[in-house]
């Protein structure tokens, strides 16, 4: 009754956002209604508490535990699990934009990521790469291979290519015709295309650099 009480007083009456504990507020989610709690906790800054174009506050926490996924026996290869995730998730979308800052370093703006699908590739428990596909502006009846990303310690198994395929899978369950995207001045990026069976082509309207290069790859 005492729980009640207290969310039913926060609800109705301005308090600060760290006056309400986010475990409360979840927990009587349920309750009360998921959309308005939700609504009135973010309205607050209960649920986000940072901008998420300065993603980078919990950096030294994430580089703690990447060092922790990171320290195991030689010989013994980390086990990676890909999964597609819910970008409207506000902690998920915190994974993909401290991700998305810590392999782009401020070198692309951070995309919304409520918008298209996304996957992440965990070792163990920790989020270690990303990628994103979005529908087209460019070609029709396609996706858009928008961005991926691999923390440095983690490149050279294969993560990139193993999201490549994730996304394609999904781009044939939409029903695209093809998947396109582009690097600019990133041979190991190049490379992997090439090695999952994307092509070079050129666009009828070309939307990025002079030296960009375009890809393109049929889902059947």
């Amino acid at each position: 009754m005492m729980r009640s009480c207290l969310v039913t007083a926060a609800l109705l009456w301005p308090v600060p956002a760290h006056a309400v504990p986010r475990w409360l507020i979840r927990q009587d989610a349920a309750q009360y209604g998921a959309a308005a709690v939700g609504s009135w906790a973010r309205a607050r800054g209960i649920f986000r508490k940072r901008n998420r174009k300065s993603p980078a506050v919990r950096t030294g926490l994430r580089a703690e535990q990447e060092d922790k996924c990171g320290s195991r026996d030689e010989g013994l290869k980390p086990m990676y699990r890909i999964r597609e995730v819910d970008g409207h998730d506000d902690e998920i979308a915190d994974a993909l934009a401290d991700l998305h800052q810590l392999t782009f370093f401020g070198g692309a703006p951070i995309p919304k990521f409520d918008h298209g699908h996304w996957w992440l590739a965990f070792c163990d428990a920790i989020p270690v790469a990303f990628a994103g596909v979005v529908p087209s502006t460019h070609a029709v009846n396609a996706g858009y291979f928008c961005r991926v990303g691999v923390l440095r310690k983690h490149c050279g198994n294969a993560l990139q290519l193993r999201l490549m395929r994730a996304l394609e899978s999904r781009a044939r369950h939409n029903g695209w015709g093809c998947i396109v995207s582009d690097t600019t001045d990133n041979l190991a990026s190049a490379n992997n295309f090439i090695r999952a069976g994307y092509r070079l082509y050129r666009p009828q309207d070309p939307w990025a650099w002079p030296n960009t290069l375009y890809w393109r790859k049929s889902i059947k």
